[in-house]
């Protein structure tokens, strides 16, 4: 088989790395080849176990767990197929006779805001949100002790321990790490961590006009730009996992899509 080879960005040159199981949502992509790529550089970030795996529980489900839970799926499934979350995004800075000029790929703000408000109910505080029904699954987890229970905290415990890391790097600064680490080599800190940045944008801008609003509006074009592509990428990232999260649900449920 001919191997694939990453041709920009700071990866350029390495092998381009393999999922370790099927995109999750991939089939309803603008995109299908971002999809392959985020979860390429989760498996050597994480080497996550196949949400497909989760084992099945074998107790009757009640309805309003099963209510929240297809909301969470529906809502994952409407968001991967939003051309936000399969969109290439750039910011291009010059420097000619002390005077500094930029361009950047721009979504339109219809785009933005409905990407955003959609993803803020995978993410936040929302009935249907990752939280909930990681407490859903965590909660009939211990609850039914059938033989598959340790199966199932290893897989719950893997993927907890990726979002973990997700809220505070972009997937693409975890493989940086290690690559630095196993170089060893040196590598800087973050200013803005994702969970930063997504509440900056949320509440100074897209969904409020909040406490974060003088923030976000103290940054020139330039560090703006710069700033809601790190902001569309920790959204991307955190949508994914979430994607492949609802996977554990449809399977450990379950559910029909």
């Amino acid at each position: 088989m001919t191997e694939s080879y990453l041709e920009d960005g700071p990866f350029k040159g390495l092998r381009r790395p393999t999922p370790q199981f099927t995109p999750p949502y991939a089939d309803l992509a603008f995109d299908r080849s971002k999809f392959e790529f985020f979860w390429g550089m989760a498996t050597f970030a994480f080497e996550l176990p196949d949400p497909e795996s989760f084992p099945p529980f074998t107790i009757t489900i009640s309805d309003e767990d099963l209510r929240t839970s297809h909301r969470f799926v529906e809502s994952c499934r409407e968001l991967a197929g939003y051309e936000t979350i399969s969109a290439e995004f750039a910011v291009s800075i010059s420097f000619e006779s002390g005077v500094v000029s930029h361009t950047s790929t721009q979504l339109s703000r219809e785009q933005m805001r409905g990407t955003a408000v959609l993803f803020r109910q995978l993410h936040g505080t929302d009935k249907g949100s990752y939280n909930t029904v990681h407490s859903i699954l965590s909660r009939l987890t211990h609850q039914l002790d059938d033989g598959w229970r340790p199966q199932r905290m290893v897989i719950l415990n893997a993927w907890r321990s990726a979002y973990g890391a997700l809220q505070q790097r972009t997937v693409d600064e975890i493989v940086q790490d290690k690559m630095y680490q196993h170089a060893g080599a040196f590598r800087g800190g973050k200013n803005n961590t994702p969970t930063d940045l997504l509440a900056s944008h949320f509440n100074g801008d897209l969904i409020h006009w909040g406490d974060r609003r003088d923030e976000h509006e103290s940054h020139d074009a330039v560090d703006r730009d710069l700033r809601q592509l790190e902001f569309l990428r920790s959204l991307g990232g955190l949508a994914h996992f979430y994607f492949g999260f609802s996977l554990m649900l449809t399977h450990g449920l379950l559910i029909e899509p």
